[in-house]
């Protein structure tokens, strides 16, 4: 499991393409103001005209959701977020400070005015499984970091007690010539699928596992989340009537995946398994799908393409299938 989790730290499978990190930080920040205390106000001051990247846009989504929900987590209201794009030019000195090549980069900068961390706190943020959080798993950052080294580029953070916190992340700009495949006018932007359904969402990692919440509570459905399958089954055995789909991660601790489906099944027959994973597992995913499962999402998935999920899920539960079925 450690290697698993060490290798998803590094960045994973990657789909890269011309990305606009300004409509991607707008993206975000769209799901993350519906659920922000009205009080924390998000502030963007995004540059003009910045050349692209060339990323998986759906690994950088996760790096800027990750870095501005540990700026609201640190955040006490009233307070200001205040999220960031510019363009850099990296001249030598400044590269090699920041181990970089020098050339020209595009610098987002997500800063808060929570608790802040003294300089011990500062040096460990990035190590796999150290935390700050009573609940964390200290794999956010981690991921954060080697999705950002897999790009060429680099993240640090400056922190100081009580007087908030400002992550830095460069990436290098794509050369001129790059065109915006994916890029749509803001006008153009799709609403993800929304519900109003119950999902229950069981993950190993505490981290995953609140963004998931974040997104879906977002979008109007009521979610649980569990990050143990034991606590998970025993909600199961006394709600399985309101539970209207499970979102299951591959790797559970003290459970098999096909066993946690096991217990889904027996438990809420009525509630479709949709599948997620860190890693490209299909011989996995088709043995849970003949099983019952009903589909599955690869980690780090984007907010649009787990409500697309989520809903076409909900939507082709046969008509039949009601909670009056379960033995």
């Amino acid at each position: 499991m450690t290697n698993q989790l060490l290798a998803y730290a590094r960045g994973g499978l990657q789909k890269p393409e011309p990305v606009n990190l300004n409509e991607i930080i707008r993206s975000v920040l769209r799901m993350l103001r519906r659920t922000t205390p009205p009080q924390i106000e998000m502030v963007t001051v995004l540059g003009e005209d910045l050349p692209a990247i060339i990323a998986d846009p759906t690994q950088i989504e996760h790096v800027v959701m990750n870095l501005c929900l540990n700026a609201i987590q640190a955040s006490l209201p009233p307070s200001e977020i205040k999220i960031s794009t510019a363009e850099e030019i990296l001249k030598h000195r400044r590269a090699k400070l920041l181990e970089l090549e020098k050339g020209r980069f595009i610098c987002i900068r997500v800063e808060d005015h929570g608790c802040g961390m003294d300089t011990e706190t500062v040096e460990r943020i990035f190590e796999p499984f150290f935390s700050t959080k009573i609940m964390g798993r200290g794999m956010g950052l981690a991921a954060a970091l080697g999705i950002v080294h897999s790009h060429n580029g680099q993240i640090r953070a400056e922190s100081t007690p009580g007087g908030g916190t400002t992550m830095s992340v460069w990436l290098p700009a794509a050369k001129e010539e790059a065109v915006f495949r994916s890029a749509r006018p803001q006008t153009e932007w799709e609403e993800p699928p929304q519900g109003s359904e119950t999902v229950l969402v069981i993950d190993d990692d505490e981290a995953v596992a609140r963004t998931v919440e974040q997104i879906l509570s977002s979008l109007g459905y009521c979610v649980v989340s569990h990050t143990d399958a034991d606590d998970a089954t025993a909600f199961m055995d006394t709600n399985f009537e309101d539970i209207n789909l499970v979102l299951m991660n591959l790797n559970i601790p003290k459970c098999s995946s096909d066993e946690m489906l096991e217990r889904i099944k027996q438990r809420c027959p009525h509630a479709p398994v949709l599948l997620a994973s860190g890693f490209d597992d299909r011989a996995a995913f088709t043995r849970l799908i003949e099983k019952g499962a009903v589909g599955y999402v690869n980690k780090p998935f984007s907010m649009m393409i787990l409500a697309k999920a989520i809903r076409k899920a909900l939507d082709e539960r046969p008509e039949s299938v009601t909670h009056a079925d379960r033995q």
